[in-house]
């Protein structure tokens, strides 16, 4: 970073000192030099590499069918794709075939070849996780995604406690939902007695610990596998006609995460 190396010229040239490449636990079985120091590079410096051509890219697909065009269309992608890896330039030819996938995701010779290449590339990976991506990108090349579908915005989250849950809503909650909504009000932890004010305002939720009960807004007493239940849209019996209400639109805002959405595919 010190000589202006960016992210990935770092780990294209990055090594370890023959003193370590020769122990056998410093074997590459999980993560690898080359990922972990894009990390690092990331930590400190962010997305960007100081390269303005890189500040505002186009999005992968644009991008990939202005590639296309340029190289000459489809089949002469493919044809350089095939050449790359006849040579053994497999990251070019990588490149090349994402191009052509991201550009008309109906080509199904640039599908397979892409697939081919990830499966040949996942068994000689030594590294774990880059193997599953290889071999899971295969996997989508050829089967599909499946449908994108919506999991329970808080499932798996029932054993958190109320402030855990807020920061999982915090995430959770959908801005166009959220939109004009204003919410300010106070849980109380009904097992520890903690209080916590929560706040939903300019499409963000925000909350805090609190010292005291703010009594001018809504106080709601419950446990946090209340909270969950409540958030789950199944509010615990015992509450008043209003708190229920407050708590149903409340956990109106939020989703669960998006599942089997396409990676190597648009």
């Amino acid at each position: 970073m010190n000589d202006g190396l960016t992210g990935n010229e770092i780990a294209d040239q990055l090594r370890y000192p023959d003193v370590l490449a020769s122990r056998w636990f410093n074997r590459e079985y999980y993560g690898t030099l080359s990922h972990n120091s894009r990390a690092v590079y990331q930590r400190y410096m962010g997305f960007y590499d100081g390269n303005p051509a890189h500040l505002d890219p186009l999005p992968p697909e644009d991008a990939a069918k202005r590639y296309v065009a340029a190289i000459g269309g489809g089949e002469r992608g493919l044809a350089l794709a095939e050449e790359a890896e006849a040579k053994g330039d497999h990251r070019w030819a990588v490149e090349l075939l994402d191009r052509l996938v991201f550009a008309d995701p109906t080509n199904a010779r640039a599908k397979a070849r892409l697939a081919d290449l990830y499966e040949q590339l996942g068994y000689r990976a030594e590294s774990s996780t880059w193997r599953n991506g290889y071999l899971t990108a295969a996997q989508e090349l050829r089967q599909g995604s499946g449908t994108p579908t919506r999991g329970p915005a808080f499932a798996g989250l029932a054993n958190l406690p109320i402030d855990l849950l807020l920061d999982a809503a915090a995430v959770r909650l959908v801005p166009d939902r959220a939109r004009g909504v204003v919410l300010d009000f106070n849980i109380v932890d009904a097992d520890t007695g903690v209080s916590r004010r929560v706040q939903v305002r300019n499409a963000v939720l925000a909350h805090e610990a609190t010292d005291r009960v703010v009594t001018c807004q809504p106080v709601v007493r419950l446990t946090a596998q209340g909270f969950h239940a409540a958030l789950s849209g199944q509010p615990p019996a015992g509450l008043k006609t209003d708190e229920q209400a407050l708590l149903r639109r409340f956990a109106g805002l939020f989703d669960g995460p998006l599942q089997n959405f396409a990676i190597v595919t648009p």
